[in-house]
């Protein structure tokens, strides 16, 4: 992702486009939207958002600046975080993804896919709570 936001000279924009069980659909637009080098540990700097979905990167512990997290390198500024009761010391861990988890947020598009019988509650679910509360997406 940090080379294709870095070819040619026009800025890349991120489209996320996202689906319930429900048929329910919604984006969100970022513009423009870069990832850092390996040596800025992937950290994503976006842009003016616009759509209908939220802006669940800013919304709870702002993820915009953040540095990308997987369970072995462990970039989430939690020591501990708190989501409602439940303490997280490693949201990348917790979470089962890697993801720009900023005091774990309420992102996590490479969460696990759960199947539709089993959607709601899961925080290692592919999730963006802006637009479905604690519930997994289908796409």
């Amino acid at each position: 992702m940090y080379l294709l936001t870095r070819q040619g000279s026009r800025a890349a924009d991120l489209l996320i486009s996202l689906g319930d069980f429900d048929k329910s659909e919604a984006f969100a637009l970022y513009s423009p939207f870069t990832i850092g080098s390996e040596d800025m540990q992937y950290r994503i700097s976006l842009g003016n958002y616009s759509g209908n979905a939220g802006d669940a990167f800013r919304a709870k512990s702002n993820q915009d600046g953040s540095s990308f997290s997987t369970w072995d390198r462990d970039n989430d500024n939690c020591d501990p975080c708190f989501v409602g009761d439940i303490a997280f010391n490693n949201c990348a861990g917790d979470y089962s993804s890697g993801w720009w988890f900023n005091g774990c947020g309420i992102a996590n598009l490479n969460g696990r896919w759960r199947p539709e019988w089993s959607c709601i509650a899961w925080r290692s679910s592919v999730s963006w709570e802006t637009y479905r509360s604690f519930k997994s997406l289908k796409f």
